[in-house]
């Protein structure tokens, strides 16, 4: 997923800058995303950024924290304003595993010092929105919590893949054997058949339950136990629907849950 810097992302962003220079604790843990930068250069990018942000605000610099130096997010303190900053790869998205925490997550595709710099010293007056409000699928973009996976089931198509796509692939997937760009491309079918047809693979099933619960080590056992129990209906052998009208039809069979029967995803 391209991530780019929008008008949600930027008024989010200050409106928790804003918070920071009024001296205000976030509820949120702050934590800013660049892709693609290598592991050796990051370690003098994180010092450069942290720079930046301590010059322009009332911050200590130990409340700006490299990602990569961290253990696990719930050893982070509650009652400080804190940033992270992530500069390798979403592998650190690892160290969430049971967060009990809620975390902003603010993604960008580049690193570019003076455009940072910009933004984070144009701090609007954002107090006219009090309590600033997203729409529902930009809250499963840009925020990292613990949900319950059965209501992550009932919303629309993009809320779904946007919070599966925040994560690292690996620790989502049931097959770890299966390609990560196949799995995503298969995950975004099943939640097309999940909304149209009402027929959740056990495939997606286990995604939206790690994503969810942030309870990434649980086993697909385990996990089919939850649906099971929650659901009402076991898991079994499905015809996989084509949504995409292919000329040449597919016989894909896969293990899943068919919920026609029941009212969960009403």
């Amino acid at each position: 997923m391209n991530y780019i810097i929008n008008d949600n992302k930027i008024n989010l962003l200050q409106y928790w800058l804003l918070n920071l220079k009024k001296n205000i604790n976030n509820e949120e843990i702050l934590l800013i995303t660049f892709r693609n930068i290598s592991l050796e250069k990051s370690f003098s990018l994180f010092s450069e950024m942290q720079n930046m942000i301590t010059s322009s605000y009332i911050i200590k610099t130990d409340q700006i924290i490299n990602l990569i130096d961290l253990e696990h997010i719930n050893q982070i303190d509650d009652n400080k304003n804190i940033i992270l900053i992530n500069m390798h790869s979403n592998d650190n998205i690892n160290k969430f595993e049971n967060c009990n925490k809620k975390i902003l997550h603010i993604k960008f595709n580049l690193y570019n010092i003076r455009q940072l710099r910009k933004l984070f010293n144009i701090i609007q007056n954002l107090e006219l929105l009090n309590k600033l409000q997203v729409e529902q699928s930009l809250d499963y973009l840009f925020y990292i919590e613990k949900r319950d996976p059965l209501l992550l089931m009932k919303q629309n198509s993009s809320s779904i893949i946007n919070l599966i796509s925040t994560f690292n692939f690996k620790i989502l997937k049931s097959n770890k054997t299966v390609p990560d760009k196949l799995w995503i491309d298969n995950i975004t079918e099943e939640t097309h058949i999940l909304r149209l047809h009402k027929i959740l693979t056990s495939q997606l099933a286990v995604a939206i339950y790690r994503a969810s619960t942030l309870q990434f080590s649980d086993s697909s056992t385990k996990i089919g136990i939850f649906y099971r129990k929650n659901l009402g209906v076991k898991s079994k052998t499905i015809h996989l629907p084509d949504i995409y009208n292919r000329k040449i039809k597919l016989n894909i069979k896969i293990k899943g849950y068919n919920l026609n029967s029941i009212k969960t995803t009403d």
